[in-house]
């Protein structure tokens, strides 16, 4: 008996066992995974299967990789291969970090307070999914992009021929602004740096800490270390009164808020709150 033949050969039972498999290995949300695998390999819309719990699963060998790599915790969106944010679709894998909910908060910022820039930057861009999502919803700005690593960077550049933005955003691979030096004027900066902070490394999820590239989490010992350098630099290439928006820990709050109003360089400061109440956004404008 081959391994995967342990898998039942009905959709219906076949999605029970593989959220029992995810279940005993901890993984949060087994039923919905296992469906989500299950549509994957399918491929059928995930509303379908509760439609047809008796069709017969003609790919057991497939559904049983898949259901023993999400066991293994290896993340969803690298298996399935795309994950949504905002309202576009992109290309996942661990070239960069999966786009997560929280970050759409900056993007829904910018709309709120620039709606309609014609210079936007996105530095610590990987996977490209705040600069496409801007140049997606503001159809008038030009983006550019920047992160140090060149693997996400080329999955960025994927993501945006497979939106078809080549023309209105820009990649560029070099360390925060370095690659956009001698440029200025932006009416917009965001940035989803690094801020883990290093005793806290451990103690992530091992989706997080084993599967996603640490160069684009770990933060230095308090979790600013890049946070820091981004509020510095960049009013250089902001214009006068351009907003800077940065993705900060939930416990950073009161830390990122004193660094930038010591630093004297913006105003109109305020940390904005995600859906769960926690500060995830620094919001700032580059003083005129």
């Amino acid at each position: 008996m081959e391994p995967f033949e342990q898998v039942p050969g009905k959709i219906g039972a076949a999605w029970s066992w593989s959220a029992e498999i995810l279940s005993a290995a901890g993984v949060e949300q087994p039923e919905n995974e296992a469906r989500i695998l299950l549509g994957f390999v399918l491929g059928i819309p995930v509303w379908r299967l509760c439609l047809e719990p008796d069709r017969i699963l003609d790919r057991r060998r497939k559904f049983w990789e898949v259901t023993l790599r999400r066991a293994a915790r290896e993340p969803l969106a690298y298996i399935v291969g795309e994950w949504g944010f905002h309202e576009i679709v992109l290309g996942t894998d661990a070239r960069a970090l999966i786009p997560r909910p929280e970050t759409e908060l900056l993007v829904e910022t910018a709309l709120e307070l620039v709606p309609s820039p014609v210079r936007c930057l996105d530095v610590c861009c990987g996977s490209g999914a705040v600069a496409l999502a801007l140049a997606t919803v503001l159809p008038r700005a030009w983006v550019g992009a920047s992160d140090i690593s060149a693997p996400a960077l080329s999955l960025a550049r994927s993501n945006s021929r497979r939106l078809g933005l080549q023309e209105r955003v820009e990649f560029r691979q070099g360390d925060l602004f370095h690659p956009w030096q001698g440029e200025s004027g932006f009416d917009l900066i965001t940035a989803n740096p690094p801020y883990v902070k290093l005793k806290e490394w451990q103690e992530l999820e091992p989706e997080i800490r084993e599967y996603e590239p640490a160069l684009a989490l770990q933060g230095g010992e308090d979790g600013l270390a890049l946070i820091r350098r981004v509020v510095k630099a960049a009013q250089e290439f902001l214009r006068k009164e351009g907003v800077l928006l940065v993705e900060i820990g939930a416990d950073q709050e009161m830390s990122v808020a004193f660094l930038v109003r010591s630093g004297g360089g913006y105003v109109d400061i305020e940390i904005l709150r995600d859906l769960n109440g926690r500060g995830r956004v620094l919001r700032a404008r580059r003083r005129s």
